[in-house]
């Protein structure tokens, strides 16, 4: 089998000799257009070829007799990209003519393409990856040189684009990003088949060692396969006696089954029974959301009443209020009226005074000769009592109408008081209305208490039938245990034969592990 040393080496030899074909491909190329070329360009291109042709040749001679390092190989892949991207180079400085059938000629690119593919078969993706941004730099060259050298103006109107002396500046940028971007591509490509390629190398020492191992363990396979036939075989007569315990099982299964039955049809019997029971229990829950809807009601005139208690309390506060202020009239009335005593008292005293006084005027006017200036004394106190008795007579008219005034105020403060009253009595007659009706409600909650109560005593008797049913089933769920111990007899015997039948399977699954542990390795 070739190595891939082998292989390498034949990629560095099959690359020598595309370079030589190359060689001599150019070389007729040019030959066959040496009357359409100019001189200098044909000379330039001339000499790139004969330097090509002789370090190929150097190259051939060496591979011939010796085995020339891979450095010289990659130097020699570099050379070829670089004489080819100075010729184009030198070809775009020579005017705008050749400078556009440079930039436009398809074959040079597709030489690029062919150096960067065959440089993969060194077995290096770095150098390829290398090779294709030295050429993508390459034609940026290039065209970095036919603007500023062959006299190409840079456009992007495709119109002006087709023409001579215009080059289209995103296209040839398009150019040399497509050659760097298909260096990386074929250098991962490289690397893909350089993985691939150990992988199989790896692959293939395993499966020689997998042969050899194959060839060991065949006869232990052999005796394997022996051995878990004759285990086979007594798994087989283990079987067979589990099958004749299964059978008898399955008919302690059917009395099992029996009595299910019967449980299930005294389950259903519970079902409707407890459907009754259900309904029931919604009557109830209606019953309860009356009653519920009642106590709302109940709540809310209790609110109400409430609320007149307080508005008979402010109105109670009131009255007294008024009665209090009542009361404080009255005292002024009294107080009045204790005024007018003492002023009454006080005329009375004038005219005791007056009387008096009118005696001594009788007396003096008796007398003769001093008759005038007695009179005169007389008349001069009687006209001070007169005033005195004026100004009091005044008080007295105040005091009286101030009197009035306090009577008429007394008045109207009863009047109010008696009007409170009304109010308070009105209210309280609504008040008593408001507690007949909740008696009334009380009387309706009251007899749906009742048949709450008698809705509890269906329930009860529901529940009573619902227990004598347990009862059954009870009674049933014994004969279901009597026939589970019967079944858990034969499932100990079941489970005796199994153990034996354990150590068979387990004489099996070792001989199956070692079985598989073969066939794995």
């Amino acid at each position: 089998m070739m190595s891939i040393e082998v292989l390498w080496q034949n990629g560095k030899e099959t690359v020598n000799r595309i370079r030589i074909v190359l060689f001599f491909i150019f070389f007729t190329a040019l030959l066959g257009t040496k009357d359409s070329m100019p001189p200098a360009m044909f000379l330039i291109h001339l000499s790139g070829t004969i330097i090509m042709g002789v370090y190929a040749s150097v190259c051939f001679l060496w591979l011939r007799y010796g085995n020339p390092p891979e450095w010289f190989h990659k130097l020699l892949i570099i050379l070829d990209i670089g004489i080819h991207l100075i010729n184009t180079s030198i070809d775009c400085s020579m005017g705008p003519i050749e400078a556009k059938s440079a930039l436009n000629n398809t074959a040079v690119l597709l030489v690029v393409y062919f150096y960067l593919i065959y440089s993969g078969f060194l077995g290096n993706p770095w150098f390829v990856l290398l090779n294709g941004f030295f050429a993508g730099l390459g034609v940026f060259l290039s065209y970095y040189v036919s603007v500023t050298y062959g006299g190409l103006i840079p456009t992007e109107d495709p119109i002006l684009y087709i023409q001579t002396g215009y080059v289209g500046t995103s296209a040839e940028i398009v150019k040399g990003i497509f050659i760097i971007v298909s260096g990386v591509l074929l250098s991962r490509l490289i690397a893909l088949l350089i993985r691939i390629s150990d992988k199989g190398i790896e692959k293939a020492k395993e499966s020689e060692e997998l042969l050899q191992k194959s060839i060991q363990q065949k006869k232990l396979l052999q005796n394997a396969a022996k051995n878990l036939e004759s285990s086979i075989h007594h798994c087989g007569d283990y079987i067979s006696q589990t099958a004749e315990r299964l059978e008898s099982q399955a008919a302690s299964l059917e009395q099992v089954t029996a009595i299910n039955t019967e449980l299930f049809s005294s389950f259903e019997s519970n079902a409707k029974i407890i459907n009754n029971q259900n309904i029931k229990i919604t009557d109830l829950f209606s019953g309860s959301n009356d009653l519920n809807q009642l106590v709302v009601t109940i709540s809310d005139i209790n609110q109400e009443l409430i609320l007149l208690a307080t508005e008979n309390k402010k109105e109670t506060t009131e009255i007294a209020s008024v009665s209090k202020r009542t009361s404080e009239y009255l005292t002024s009335i009294k107080s009045s009226f204790d005024k007018v005593d003492e002023i009454n008292q006080i005329v009375a005293e004038i005219g005791e005074k007056t009387n008096l006084l009118a005696l001594n005027a009788s007396i003096e006017a008796a007398r003769a000769g001093d008759v005038g200036r007695g009179f005169a004394v007389v008349a001069s106190e009687v006209s001070k009592l007169a005033y005195f008795t004026a100004t009091n007579a005044k008080i007295i008219s105040e005091v009286v109408e101030n009197s009035r005034k306090f009577i008429l105020y007394g008045s109207e403060v009863s009047m109010q008081t008696g009007n409170l009253t009304t109010n308070q009595i009105q209210k309280l007659e609504k008040t008593m209305e408001r507690v007949s009706y909740m008696h009334e409600l009380f009387e309706k909650q009251k007899t749906i208490i009742f048949d709450t109560l008698g809705r509890l005593n269906e329930i009860n008797d529901l529940s009573s039938q619902i227990l004598f049913s347990t009862k059954e089933q009870i009674s049933g769920q014994t004969e279901v245990n009597r026939g589970i111990l019967a079944l858990e007899d034969e499932v100990n015997q079941i489970s005796n034969a199994s153990r034996n039948l354990e150590q068979y399977v387990e004489q099996i699954r070792f001989q199956s592990q070692e079985l598989l542990t073969l066939s794995e390795s």
